[in-house]
């Protein structure tokens, strides 16, 4: 999936991912994480709160002329 990322056709199919996870799962005896990219249960859901606080919790610590230093954003030259 990475090489197709980029642009690179691995001559691969991989449309059926979901059937391609249960099958390495049952060969392998291992699970797949829920938010391992491409094939995890989780992977179309986003989890953006977490930096949404972060980014409350550095804004509201700031002070005016203080360093511009808040997670997430960057700084306007």
């Amino acid at each position: 999936m990475n090489l197709y990322s980029q642009g690179v056709d691995p001559t691969l199919d991989l449309s059926g991912m979901a059937e391609i996870t249960e099958v390495v799962e049952a060969c392998t005896e291992i699970s797949t994480h829920p938010r391992h990219p491409y094939a995890g249960e989780l992977v179309f859901t986003a989890f953006s709160g977490s930096h949404q606080d972060a980014i409350r919790k550095c804004l509201a610590r700031r002070t005016e002329g203080e360093t511009w230093n808040v997670a997430y954003l960057h700084r306007s030259v």
